[in-house]
């Protein structure tokens, strides 16, 4: 414990003194005491509960102060359930409290010092440059702990959140990451230097904001810094040598970027390459560093398929009925179209289907048939014949069966075949929007769904076969921890390469152009992509909130690294392997063809046609005759790099291509 000394008989050589000792405690306030910083959550008193063996790692035989601004009710906990020597409550609800000698002289007996959660604001705003702020440095270079939960993890990291006005949302940091919201400080505590801490990350579905305050430096003044989150719940211990061990029912979120990983369009948050690990309990991190020392978990996730391969013209987003979709019908209803006859697939009519046809009429000029997505009208004739004349599609408000039921049948699967074989643009409002990938969350609208581990997840239409997508990501806070958790698990249970997260201000359309497949974003917001790059170690969350193993644990998944990337119509994001293409043989009446993966797709072409894949050394890989303007490369023939010769004869005329597939 520190001797206090009135400064008005301090000498000179006193004060030279001074500047020493301050030197050496910034110098060695990195090495020394511990930590216990915690996401948020309530504490579970059992022995093997979430937060239990972490709190008595910091606690077990020593005095714990705990601070707030009204009361925690923790220092029964720490006692009965942690073994602290004692534990006692300090309502420090102002400065002048903070600022007192007597609280200083007390708080320095302790070896534990630990925030309860509350706002950061206050501790921001009443703890700065008082006797409580020095009392927590001097406990912490004497080789104790320092501890915060929610808010009191918040001021703990050198950068950090200080709710000045009030909180901020992941939607409006992704819309604005200056918004006037993210008021972001540097001046209490230096204990992790260039950190930032944000907590209920899964709960509260903070992903994107805490890429947003790690964006905000980047932007503001070409800072970089890192950031950790972690869920409610999930806590990390750091020892004296700044090894960081994680606990609980979440994962604890690593933000790594330079400051040229970010740019703002209109406001919008525009980044690339900014890399996102998630550690699940018994992970350790290097502190100092932010290295990842061990990863406990044992799953290599790799993506069946590399990039995607669909020719198709998609277009998913707004909110369906509760929202408005005018910005994506604008869009839609300006791509190219065999016929501007459209087809609405839905469950049943009603105020919001009729509006949703009158206003597609209108932008497209041409009559709108509404389907109802029923087994009788998966083998109506009627139905079939729309299907057949039909030149746009728009799926919304269907059940969550669709993709087994309607889209099974004859009827389905002839449209389905429509819009691959015919490139139809077709557009998913809303909740549909979760059809088109290989997986479908059911029950996204569930309150505690993840929580609980009691999402569903179903096959997809699979029209884009290596991605999930979430939509209305933000359009309910009940909601938050199901979106946010639901797209990197269900990356990780199929092996996708991409996960989408969309929200009611956003739409996004996949394209493929000339030998490339796109997505290019719009709307007030930023779309949000997940990307697996290849082989990661993955695994989902085994840890239950009081230990038992008769519950089920939450639905986080943990994973290495994937990257993150959020986007407009400014930045246009390729998905898709590009092939070059090489027109080496032609008559005068030249065809042009696409290729994406090992799809080859054919314009102004007489059908039906034949054609022949022949290997680079004149071996015979594939022949046939195809009655629909595509064809399949067989996948054991595309070794990479590898080239290709495809003969195609079509009436008289006869063209080849050598088709160049890059290395995977």
């Amino acid at each position: 414990m520190f001797t206090k000394v009135k400064l008005n008989v301090i000498r000179p050589y006193r004060i030279l003194l001074g500047l020493v000792l301050v030197s050496v405690i910034h110098i060695n306030s990195y090495s020394q005491g511990r930590f216990l910083i915690v996401g948020g959550g309530n504490e579970k008193e059992t022995t093997n509960s979430w937060s239990t063996p972490a709190y008595k790692w910091a606690a077990e035989g020593k005095r714990v102060a705990i601070i707030s601004t009204s009361g925690s009710g923790y220092p029964d906990y720490f006692k009965n359930w942690c073994n602290a020597k004692d534990a006692k409550d300090f309502i420090v609800a102002n400065s002048t409290t903070a600022n007192q000698p007597a609280l200083y002289d007390s708080l320095t007996t302790y070896q534990v010092i630990f925030f309860a959660g509350g706002d950061q604001w206050d501790y921001y705003s009443q703890y700065k440059n008082t006797k409580l702020e020095e009392a927590v440095n001097a406990v912490y270079i004497s080789g104790g702990t320092i501890g915060g939960t929610s808010a009191g993890m918040h001021i703990l990291s050198e950068t950090l959140f200080t709710a000045e006005n009030g909180t901020v949302y992941p939607d409006e940091c992704i819309i604005d990451p200056k918004n006037k919201y993210v008021k972001l400080a540097n001046d209490l505590f230096n204990f992790f230097p260039d950190l930032i801490f944000d907590t209920h990350m899964a709960e509260r579905g903070r992903m994107p904001r805490l890429i947003s305050f790690v964006a905000n430096k980047a932007l503001t003044d070409n800072t970089k810094i890192i950031g950790l989150g972690l869920d409610d719940m999930t806590c990390m211990t750091i020892d004296e040598f700044s090894v960081g061990t994680v606990y609980g029912t979440g994962v604890a979120t690593i933000v790594k970027s330079e400051p040229s990983n970010f740019t703002q369009n209109d406001g919008r948050l525009i980044s690339d390459n900014v890399r996102i690990t998630q550690l699940l309990e018994g992970s350790t991190v290097n502190m100092k560093t932010m290295e990842i020392l061990t990863q406990n978990m044992s799953l290599t996730i790799t993506p069946k398929t590399k990039g995607e391969n669909s020719l198709l013209t998609i277009v998913a987003g707004g909110e369906g009925s509760n929202g408005n979709n005018n910005t994506l019908l604008d869009f839609w209803a300006k791509l190219a179209a065999p016929s501007q006859t459209t087809l609405i697939i839905t469950k049943e009519v009603n105020a919001y289907v009729t509006d949703l046809k009158n206003k597609v009429e209108q932008l497209t000029g041409k009559s709108a048939i509404v389907v109802i997505a029923s087994t009788t009208n998966g083998s109506s004739t009627t139905v079939l014949s729309q299907i057949l004349s039909c030149g746009r599609v728009i799926f919304t408000e269907n059940e969550d069966n669709i993709a087994s039921t309607f889209l099974q049948s004859e009827n389905g699967q002839t449209l389905l075949n429509q819009i691959k074989s015919q490139n139809l643009p077709v557009a998913f409002l809303g909740s549909d929007a979760r059809f088109i990938g290989k997986s479908v969350v059911t029950n996204l609208e569930t309150e505690y769904a993840s929580y609980d581990g009691k999402m569903n997840f179903l096959p997809g239409i699979g029209l884009l076969s290596n991605t999930v997508i979430i939509p209305e990501t933000f359009s309910n806070s009940d909601f938050y921890e199901n979106t946010i958790t639901a797209l990197p698990y269900a990356m990780i249970l199929d092996s996708l390469q991409y996960g989408i997260w969309l929200t009611g201000d956003n739409y996004v359309c996949y394209s493929t152009n000339g030998s490339k497949a796109t997505l290019l974003g719009g709307g007030k917001a930023p779309v949000l992509l997940l990307t697996n790059n290849g082989d990661i170690i993955a695994d989902f969350s085994s840890k239950t909130a009081n230990g038992s193993t008769s519950i089920k644990p939450r639905q986080v998944a943990g994973f290495s690294e994937m990257t993150f990337t959020s986007f407009d119509d400014s930045k246009e994001i390729t998905v898709g392997n590009s092939v070059a293409i090489e027109n080496i043989e032609k008559d005068h009446n030249p065809i042009s063809i696409t290729v994406i993966d090992n799809e080859v797709t054919f314009s102004e072409i007489s059908l039906p046609f034949s054609y022949r894949l022949i290997s680079i050394d004149g071996k015979l890989i594939d022949s046939g005759i195809s009655y629909m303007p595509h064809i399949s490369i067989p996948r054991n023939a595309l070794t990479s790099p590898q080239v290709i010769l495809l003969n195609v004869s079509y009436g008289k005329n006869t063209q080849t291509f050598k088709l160049i597939f890059p290395t995977k």
